[in-house]
């Protein structure tokens, strides 16, 4: 596959995690049975006539398998029939979560990210986030854990040092402001607004004091992936 197809196939695997925690049945270690929304096939960048052939990756390698043993269906070029039910209603499958697992923390399908070498971690107290180095380090405030400050950070730090998309990012960090910007808005511009709205949430995460020169994002793929990296 070329990079874009890979990428949609990683963010397609995404959207099938997400669906699973969701559901609360995520991290058990067994095959579950799992309905893919259309909503979360949206989301993930996804278009229709690509849905089924990407599945097709997905079960080829262990990862999904289709609960009724049966091939894919091809999307219908007329939108008529039992398929179209099937795109509008869900996609059923079984999901291996162990395989689902490796497959978006296999450095192999990834890009070339350096795992974070310190021990970091993101608390929460009284509706406000913390971060900490180490065990036993100091609690370094980052904000209420609404804020794009906290969220950015829980997303980029789930795993730490694993790239993230700029659409998975930026849908971690979105407000409800936001459905009010005309730039996101506009399919031209909607790329741009989003790296500008994730790096004027670094450079506020930047100006809390313990985190001064010790956090920077790296983007990968021009700009639409990106990783955190940590230097206490």
């Amino acid at each position: 596959m070329n990079e874009e197809q890979n990428e949609k196939l990683r963010r397609l695997a995404e959207a099938i995690k997400k669906d699973l925690l969701f559901w609360g049945m995520f991290d058990k270690g067994i095959v579950h049975e799992a309905q893919l929304s259309w909503t979360a096939i949206s989301l993930a960048g996804v278009f229709r006539n690509e849905v089924f052939d990407l599945l097709g990756k997905l079960e080829s390698i262990g990862i999904i398998s289709n609960p009724d043993n049966a091939t894919w269906p091809t999307y219908p070029k007329d939108s008529t029939g039992k398929e179209r039910e099937i795109i509008e209603e869900g996609i059923a499958m079984e999901v291996s979560e162990n395989k689902l697992r490796d497959f978006l923390e296999d450095k192999a399908t990834q890009d070339d990210v350096p795992m974070l070498k310190n021990k970091v971690s993101l608390t929460t107290a009284k509706g406000m986030g913390y971060l900490k180095f180490y065990a036993k380090g100091p609690k370094i405030e980052i904000g209420n854990v609404g804020t794009r400050k906290f969220r950015l950070l829980a997303v980029l730090l789930d795993p730490p040092g694993v790239a993230k998309t700029v659409e998975m990012i930026f849908e971690a960090i979105m407000l409800p402001r936001d459905a009010k910007d005309s730039h996101l808005a506009d399919s031209y511009l909607s790329s741009g607004r989003k790296v500008d709205l994730i790096d004027y949430t670094i450079k506020e995460l930047q100006k809390i004091e313990g985190l001064k020169g010790k956090i920077k994002l790296v983007y990968l793929n021009n700009k639409k992936s990106a990783h955190l990296v940590i230097e206490p």
